[in-house]
């Protein structure tokens, strides 16, 4: 049978009062061993998480434990376990509403949150007698995080993905790195839950992609700028998100990240074409899901920016593109299940209107200038740069795209007409290269 006897809590108790709690608590025990049901399990693992908490706050010293009895934290994972079958069952057949098992799964995560709350350190000078007691909250703690990662998997699709818990505010957070936390659950016995714990810190697809984010960032730091945008990218994907719809949408942004990162092997000291849309990403990502201190980092995207923009026109532009289109984009966001940045408008409204005066200042290349004229077929010249292009010898800042180089080229280059009555246009030449693409040439 679980025995467990209420200790103190933080300042004065009166004593008829505390008589009181303690017989309730066992009659709530002796209940639950014969109708185990999570409503009357509850407030028991609430005064046991009360307990913890208290000798967490003393780091388990100074502590009078002589009445102490440890915590049976198997029978109350198996009791645990067979009230959440029958939720199950009752859920299947129309019985009880899925309403009432997410705020139970919620109840036990917030349990779980303030366990977290205080760092699981402890001195080495406890004896024998006190780490005993301090091993046996600990696996309590294991235990918790055990029975809301099954949730997880039982509930899973009965339960819309934006009411679950996310997995990572499931997962005993010693660390994000699964190594921290094999060392710890070696701490204790093998039980049900430490494999279950094991497997979700092995297989949680966000942290993997967070940690390996981590790496790329922490190792590619040649270019202070770019560093600091990605580290103030990572302080907001850090914090654990709260449901299992954030955590997918924000693991999707970071895997993305991640697969623009693996093509290079450290950032620039002066950001390149090829950098582009890396730092653009970052940016948006961070003006999606920052705070009201956001704008601030308005001007350093722009330093890092303003000379790639303002050397070529055609990216400013790509550029306009891409935040409108994030404009679009924020509209259709759910702001009830994600956590977006309140002025995500404002700063986006600031950004814009850079890039407007960024091609409105931009000065192009003089007319005057001499240009090269290919007299000959003009299907001999798409033919012959068309070739090039596709054999990898022709390129416009490591971009093989015909439409930029066709441009490139036009402001140093004329190719007359056919019949010779004239120069081709950008656009009329660019016809001719669709041409070539489809073999219609």
């Amino acid at each position: 049978m679980l025995e467990y006897q209420s200790q103190p809590l933080i300042g004065s108790i009166n004593q008829s009062l505390l008589t009181e709690y303690k017989t309730w608590h066992l009659i709530c025990l002796l209940f639950c061993k014969i109708n185990p049901t999570l409503s009357i399990m509850l407030p028991i693992i609430h005064s046991i998480a009360d307990q913890i908490i208290f000798r967490k706050s003393l780091k388990w010293k100074d502590i009078e434990f002589q009445k102490h009895t440890p915590i049976d934290c198997l029978h109350l994972y198996t009791q645990l376990e067979k009230s959440m079958y029958i939720f199950l069952n009752q859920l299947i057949t129309n019985e009880k509403k899925a309403e009432l098992i997410q705020q139970c799964i919620s109840n036990l995560c917030s349990i779980k949150g303030r366990l977290d709350e205080v760092p699981w350190i402890v001195s080495h000078k406890l004896s024998d007698e006190v780490k005993a007691i301090y091993l046996n909250d600990l696996d309590f703690y294991l235990m918790l995080s055990g029975i809301l990662l099954k949730s997880h998997s039982v509930f899973n699709g009965f339960i819309p993905n934006d009411q679950l818990p996310a997995q990572t505010k499931m997962i005993p957070l010693f660390s994000s790195h699964p190594k921290r936390v094999k060392q710890v659950l070696s701490q204790i016995p093998n039980s049900k839950w430490t494999q279950t714990i094991a497997c979700y810190q092995k297989n949680n697809k966000y942290l993997r992609e967070l940690i390996e984010l981590k790496k790329h960032t922490y190792k590619n730091n040649n270019n202070p700028k770019l560093k600091l945008l990605f580290n103030k990218m990572l302080s907001f994907f850090q914090t654990y998100p709260d449901t299992q719809y954030e955590e997918n949408h924000k693991e999707k942004i970071i895997k993305r990240l991640n697969m623009r990162l693996q093509t290079f092997n450290t950032f620039p000291k002066e950001l390149d074409i090829l950098h582009h849309k890396l730092t653009r990403a970052a940016f948006s990502a961070i003006l999606i899901y920052g705070d009201i201190t956001t704008g601030k980092l308005i001007p350093t995207y722009f330093s890092l920016m303003n000379k790639l923009l303002h050397s070529n026109p055609y990216y400013t532009k790509d550029d306009v593109h891409f935040f409108k289109k994030l404009e679009k984009q924020h509209c259709s966001l759910n702001k009830e299940k994600l956590p977006i940045n309140p002025l995500l408008n404002v700063h986006l409204y600031e950004v814009l209107n850079h890039l407007h005066k960024i091609r409105k200042n931009f000065q192009p290349l003089s007319v005057a200038h001499p240009f090269i004229t290919w007299t000959h077929n003009p299907k001999i010249f798409v033919k012959m740069v068309h070739s090039a292009i596709n054999e990898g010898y022709i390129s416009f800042r490591g971009n093989s795209d015909i439409k930029p180089i066709i441009e490139f080229l036009c402001q140093f280059i004329h190719v007359r007409k056919q019949n010779n009555s004239g120069i081709l246009s950008a656009s009329s030449l660019l016809t001719y290269f669709k041409k070539a693409n489809s073999g219609d040439l």
